[in-house]
């Protein structure tokens, strides 16, 4: 089996150019607006930065956007994530100590997704009523 046919075989494409061979163009990526704090605005179809600190407190709390506070609606879905109170962060998440490197997005007026930088969506957020979050130790 030659070159070409062996990367077919494992679901690869080469395009062959005048300059020579080029991969398949890779997936569109969310490109950033920005980073984004605790408290501020997010518009309507923008993604920010924004890390989830203190992960080992659980994905239950997002923050304060628009005014509002958010908690987990659902997580996306397929299999939850290993992300409750006490778990690790999974190993394929970007992460700083205790904190997932993502970004959120506005997609309604009561819905904001967290994304990581691979487009993966994580978490799904609704606002909820201040105070109450729980918190964590």
């Amino acid at each position: 089996m030659n070159f070409i046919a062996r990367l077919a075989a494992i679901g690869l494409s080469v395009i062959f150019t005048a300059s020579g061979c080029a991969s398949s163009p890779e997936p569109e990526l969310p490109v950033s607006d920005g980073e984004v704090a605790d408290g501020a605005a997010l518009e309507k179809g923008k993604v920010y930065d924004f890390p989830l600190l203190e992960v080992h407190c659980g994905l239950e709390y997002l923050g304060e956007f628009n005014g509002t506070a958010w908690g987990l609606a659902s997580p996306p879905p397929g299999p939850a994530p290993e992300t409750g109170k006490g778990d690790s962060i999974p190993i394929q998440w970007p992460s700083s100590g205790e904190s997932v490197l993502g970004q959120v997005s506005l997609t309604a007026s009561d819905r904001i997704d967290y994304v990581l930088h691979d487009g993966t969506l994580i978490a799904i957020y609704e606002p909820i009523e201040p105070g109450t979050y729980p918190g964590c130790d």
